[in-house]
């Protein structure tokens, strides 16, 4: 019982994707780029570990999405190369741990969120609704599915300013949907590149949406939106006006 209790808590620890949690680090991104990391306000904690505790809610709001995807993709999953390795898609994992722990990890996420205002409590919502229209809709509809990734990444950069009441400029903004561009065509270029060779059929029972994108349209969007980020993230740096909160 012990060692099939340690079993299922490594198999829910690897579902949570643990190599996925560095995406919510970008929620330091306003407090890096404006010089405020450090900074302990006398009436307050200091920004930094107020951050830290609003990337731990995201954490486990992520982990909760990974997990719940798991458990409704599992059948196209199985079909795939390589997902069909995961606990929940092999079968190694049963559903129903699966299901409590999504319900156990929304739960500790709810509760941290008190400790927050309104605003970012709507920004947690938002992330959570975004994530289920991806999966069940925009992940396979053209550009959609991208923007959508793009989006996920801008929620979690104006969530980690909005938690410090810290401003962000025009162009820094610019140059976090640029990059979250750059990054969400990445993504789906190594997806191309992991089912290089696979057949149509398996192409189209795991992700039908690649069957959209070409390679060389994909090749574009790279050289663009990667010039985007280069070009708004220059200005940036030369209009920044650090500003006291």
């Amino acid at each position: 019982m012990y060692t099939s209790s340690l079993t299922i808590a490594y198999l829910l620890l690897k579902s949570a994707r643990p190599r996925q949690w560095v995406k919510n680090l970008s929620l330091f991104a306003a407090l890096v780029f404006s010089g405020f990391l450090f900074y302990d306000p006398v009436d307050g904690p200091a920004y930094f570990l107020t951050v830290s505790l609003a990337t731990l809610t995201f954490t486990l709001v992520t982990s909760a999405i990974y997990i719940a995807n798991d458990i409704t993709d599992r059948a196209a999953d199985a079909q795939h190369p390589f997902k069909c390795k995961r606990p929940i898609a092999s079968g190694a994992l049963p559903t129903a741990s699966a299901k409590l722990a999504v319900v156990v990890l929304l739960s500790a996420a709810g509760i941290l969120t008190l400790y927050f205002s309104l605003f970012f409590k709507l920004l947690i919502l938002l992330y959570i609704l975004l994530q289920v229209a991806y999966s069940k809709k925009l992940k396979h509809m053209p550009i959609l599915d991208v923007a959508s990734i793009a989006l996920g990444f801008l929620i979690r950069i104006y969530a980690g300013s909005v938690v410090v009441n810290l401003h962000m400029s025009v162009w820094f903004l610019l140059t976090v949907i640029s990059a979250s561009l750059f990054l969400a065509v990445g993504k789906r270029q190594s997806e191309r590149t992991l089912l290089l060779g696979s057949s149509d059929a398996t192409v189209g029972a795991t992700r039908k949406i690649l069957k959209r994108y070409s390679e060389r349209l994909l090749d574009q969007y790279t050289a663009m939106f990667a010039t985007a980020t280069w070009v708004t993230y220059a200005i940036f740096t030369f209009q920044n006006e650090v500003v006291v909160p």
